[in-house]
């Protein structure tokens, strides 16, 4: 097999770039703000002026400033120097600022600002904890409370321990505490407080289909004698074959010194300086970490890490190889999240989450948990954002969740069921596709199984099984949208009938069902998101040791893979009235696709090329990179990923930093990102598929349309990655 790469790093002569200059400006002329509580329109000038300000005080305010269209980093500049702060973008146009009380004075006479105004109490609640009936208004509701940088929270806990309430976490910048709902408006006007909003308790992602109270003998049973003959396995139970990794493992992909974090229930005994640890986990474990509240050990007493734990590295040796993990090879740094009683402990800033891995040296960070209340971009979604932002290398893999229903009876899995972490921007969100299995584990119809009748009752979705079509989505999974209209998931991978590691702690159930006393059968977005993390230590890879990489980028990890996932278009009903899939990818129930390595690297009709521009693109700029297509017949796809500025937490449209992708043809034609027919305002993630390509040269277009918080160096940083038959 003849491999065909042209890599770039930061070197873009070699594509032959060509760089233009236009003036600053914001995407739009806007004369709104775009907050969760409410839509503040700003086109009454006189707003600006209704602020109530003592011109003589040092007392700090917290400020929402708008600009006029037309933007120049010397407005920056100009508050700066009047002793103004920039904390957060707030859309469109507009900035969350802190200055003194004294200075406002001098706002209305700088003719750049459009509007500015207090950021009021009300901005501050998130619009959910609202919506309830007068009964609940003594109830006392648990609270995640995020103040302004450089705020002391002393003052603040004090008065909610005076109001009856309790203070649960505390740390620089966080509270987490219980109060009596009737007190949230004065929580909210204290000038320290940011943002406060539901705190809940997050979950596995796992699925108990066949537990059901009214007919018990339908759970799994321990089996009295192991069950499982590894000479009936048929290649597919792992998930494994479906990612296509034949060819990268012929070519030695398999995870070699790369190290994946997972943060998830323990694995198996917890031990491995014993023999007691799994054989498939001997010498895989760097590190492992007891997080769990009152937990000395990162044992796994539920089942559901050591799943994960296998389909990411398991070395397969109770099978003789055949039920290894993707990235077989790799090593695991291990955060047990379960605590004494039974609850999984995760901290209200995932920074303190994915660090300790971070520095033990993983890249990767698999999470099979999700918060079942939030749907929104919540505390979980903005801290693990801001992570990233801060550590680009870092690609943070998140489920989408198993909340996928047809509750409105059409056949089709209804969207927007999406929960946080995985809403978040710049994490790598799974969905699950099917596993292609017909025997062992559960095979109920859709319609059978746990209140399947409610969920999933109407054909073709109540008579289908769970993992009979690789090309069908699982009725549970996840959909999107964003509620701000991004697309979620980024891609799918098998998450039905998944066989791997049992855990061997006493305690441990069987999942989805026993295949030995060494492995069992379980799914949930839960199980597709190890075999991407998996996936994503062979990427890394190839671009360590294949292409001499020193430094890669999660953006660029990302990008490689949606840039190769397969189309499951139409899915697996067919067309029709119930057609799975609506339309190609990008879509709402598998984003880009399943994932399939072979695809990406070693197809023989594909070329691959890609630029992973740390240094980044600043306001207003262009790189274009220069593409040849030579075949008309093979697809051409461009695809672009970045890691945005985290959000304001107050802030309805959460993306920041916009970066526009136009692919144009030689003679003229444009072609524009995700289906659209103009250029992307919502999206950290554009792509480009052109399925039949006129011969001809290519330009890629990546324009900084919008960058009002960039890096260091006012830039947005990018990944590009093209393939097709290009030259």
């Amino acid at each position: 097999m003849q491999l065909r790469f042209f890599g770039m790093f930061v070197v873009l002569a070699l594509l032959g770039m060509n760089v233009g200059v236009s003036s600053f400006c914001f995407a739009e002329d806007s004369a709104k703000i775009f907050l969760k509580s409410e839509t503040i329109d700003t086109s009454d000038q006189k707003a600006s002026f209704h602020l109530t300000a003592n011109h003589t005080s040092t007392k700090t305010v917290y400020l929402i400033v708008q600009f006029d269209g037309t933007f120049s980093p010397k407005y920056k500049d100009d508050l700066m120097k009047l002793g103004a702060t920039f904390l957060h973008y707030l859309p469109d146009n507009a900035y969350l600022i802190r200055l003194q009380e004294r200075t406002t004075i001098l706002l209305p006479q700088l003719k750049y600002i459009r509007w500015f105004g207090d950021y009021k109490a009300q901005y501050k609640i998130d619009p959910v904890l609202l919506k309830v009936d007068a009964q609940s208004e003594s109830e006392a509701i648990h609270l995640n409370i995020k103040l302004f940088t450089g705020e002391s929270f002393d003052k603040i806990k004090q008065w909610i321990v005076s109001h009856q309430g309790e203070v649960t976490y505390a740390k620089e910048g966080y509270l987490r505490a219980k109060l009596s709902r009737k007190h949230l408006p004065k929580l909210a006007g204290f000038s320290a407080v940011e943002w406060i909003e539901k705190a809940s308790q997050p979950e596995l992602l796992n699925l108990n289909l066949l537990k059901d109270e009214e007919d018990d003998d339908k759970d799994p049973k321990e089996p009295e004698e192991p069950v499982g003959r590894y000479e009936d396995l048929k290649g597919y139970e792992t998930g494994v074959k479906i990612l296509g990794v034949d060819a990268a493992y012929a070519d030695g992909l398999s995870g070699t010194n790369q190290i994946v974090g997972m943060a998830d229930t323990g694995v198996d005994t917890g031990n491995d300086k014993t023999k007691d640890l799994s054989q498939d986990f001997v010498g895989a474990i760097v590190r492992g970490y007891a997080l769990g509240f009152f937990s000395k050990s990162w044992a796994d007493p539920n089942g559901h890490g050591t799943h994960v734990a296998g389909s990411i590295l398991g070395r397969g040796t109770y099978s003789e190889k055949l039920l290894h993990g993707v990235a077989n090879d790799s090593k695991l740094v291990v955060q047990g999240l379960m605590g004494m009683f039974g609850s999984l402990d995760v901290p209200s800033d995932l920074a303190d989450l994915l660090y300790p891995p971070y520095q033990d040296g993983a890249r990767v960070h698999s999470n099979s948990w999700g918060n079942p209340s939030s749907q929104g971009y919540d505390q979980y979604a903005k801290t693990v954002d801001e992570y990233i932002w801060k550590n680009p290398d870092m690609l943070v893999v998140f489920a989408a969740g198993n909340s996928g229903e047809d509750q409105d009876k059409d056949g089709v899995i209804d969207e927007g069921s999406l929960l946080s972490p995985a809403v978040a921007k710049n994490v790598l969100t799974v969905g699950a596709s099917e596993n292609y299995v017909l025997e062992g584990g559960i095979q109920r119809e859709w319609g059978k199984l746990r209140n399947g009748d409610q969920k999933w009752g109407t054909e073709p979705i109540a008579s289908d099984t769970p993992s009979d079509n690789e090309n069908g989505i699982a009725a549970f999974s996840s959909r999107g949208p964003t509620e701000d209209g991004r697309i979620k998931p980024d891609i799918v991978a098998p998450g039905t009938n998944i066989l791997s590691a049992r855990s061997h702690h006493e305690e441990a159930t069987p999942l989805w069902g026993a295949f030995n006393e060494h492995y069992a059968w379980s799914g949930g977005t839960s199980m597709a998101t190890p075999l991407v993390s998996g996936t994503a230590s062979l990427i890394r890879q190839f671009y360590v040791e294949k292409m001499g990489l020193e430094y890669v980028s999660a953006a660029l990890v990302k990008a490689t893979l949606i840039n190769g996932a397969i189309d499951m278009y139409p899915g697996q009903f067919g067309f029709g009235k119930t057609q799975e899939l609506s339309t190609r990818r990008p879509n709402m129930h598998e984003g880009w696709g399943r994932v399939n390595v072979d695809h990406t690297f070693y197809d023989e009709n594909r070329a691959l090329r890609f630029v992973d521009h740390q240094e980044g693109i600043r306001h207003g700029m262009t790189d274009q990179y220069k593409i040849k297509v030579l075949d008309s017949k093979q697809p051409f796809s461009v695809t672009l990923v970045y890691t945005d500025y985290p959000a304001a937490s107050a802030a309805q449209k959460v993306l920041v930093n916009d970066l526009d992708l136009t692919v144009t043809h030689d003679q003229g034609q444009n072609f524009y990102p995700n289906g659209l027919k103009t250029a992307d305002r919502k999206n950290n993630v554009e792509g480009v598929d052109i399925l039949e390509p006129t011969l001809g040269e290519y330009t890629v277009s990546i324009h900084g349309k919008n960058i009002p918080q960039g890096n260091a160096k006012n830039a947005q940083p990018y990944a590009l990655v093209v393939s097709g038959s290009i030259d």
